[in-house]
């Protein structure tokens, strides 16, 4: 009589491997080749963008990386009071981000991108890291995505009036300037897409890094973005639903000024912002 033996040690390990690659779908892809990291101040058009790449089929989209926010602030402090020093920072002086950008490695699919609103002060840092010393053994890319400011801050006002919170200082307390509302949503606008724009022109280099305005997200500019995150999937009648959606999950559509109703946001308000951010607007193409 034949008595089978429990394994155990490697043996177990080898069994179970042997197990999930007969359960599993072949992966298609032998590795990933690319990460992309999307830069914002968030409340931006983020939840669309995820929406819509969950169409590709050889991406991972990631929405929260979970970078400690402390990390954020140190990083954000030194391009604020110290830019030539910030140009100079590595990956490797920030720990917990490093971690987490290491474990990446572990996902299949062919392309990774993470659409969070803390990666912003990392993002040169990040070029530094994947593409001048190629550490990680892919390449990354990096989005700049921003919304017009009007929009983008009176959606911060209804977040910080409705959640009771103070959201603006979770983006970066060195980047809050100002006495009222108005005036920290409009600091917090300016430094994050300045910094962010920043990185871009300093890479200067269209196929690594671009700024994309969340308005300009057409169907010819969702079709250009697929080309440049190097994503399958593209179908024009399903992004021509997703562009027609007002369900609460998109939340609203990005094409048009929405109707956010914001408790308390005056009309003074709204002028404080437009006054604001005009310099940094006008950098990316608002208010001419």
């Amino acid at each position: 009589m034949n008595v089978l033996k429990p394994l155990h040690g490697r043996g177990l390990r080898w069994k179970l491997t042997d197990l999930r690659q007969r359960i599993l779908p072949p992966n298609p892809y032998k590795g990933r080749s690319l990460d992309i990291f999307w830069m914002s101040t968030g409340r931006c058009g983020t939840h669309f963008v995820h929406r819509l790449l969950e169409l590709a089929t050889n991406l991972t989209a990631i929405h929260e990386l979970g970078i400690i926010l402390e990390d954020v602030f140190r990083a954000s402090a030194i391009w604020d009071e110290d830019p030539e020093r910030f140009w100079s920072l590595r990956l490797e002086s920030f720990r917990a981000p490093m971690l987490k950008i290491r474990r990446l490695s572990v996902l299949k699919s062919q392309v990774m991108t993470e659409l969070g609103h803390a990666i912003y002060p990392f993002g040169y840092m990040l070029h530094d890291y994947y593409n001048i010393r190629k550490i990680p053994g892919r390449r990354v890319k990096l989005i700049h995505l921003i919304r017009e400011p009007v929009a983008s801050c009176r959606s911060n006002l209804k977040i910080e009036r409705t959640e009771h919170g103070d959201n603006f200082f979770r983006r970066s307390p060195a980047f809050v300037t100002g006495a009222s509302s108005a005036e920290k949503a409009a600091s917090i606008w300016n430094k994050i897409n300045t910094l962010s724009g920043d990185i871009v022109a300093r890479i200067n280099d269209e196929n690594i890094a671009r700024t994309i305005r969340i308005e300009d997200l057409d169907q010819e500019g969702i079709a250009a973005l697929y080309e440049f995150m190097e994503i399958d999937g593209y179908d024009p009648h399903t992004i021509d639903n997703l562009l027609s959606s007002r369900s609460q999950k998109i939340r609203f559509s990005h094409l048009a000024r929405p109707e956010v109703n914001t408790p308390d946001c005056t009309e003074e308000e709204l002028e404080t912002i437009r006054r604001d951010t005009k310099k940094v607007a006008d950098r990316f193409g608002y208010f001419a």
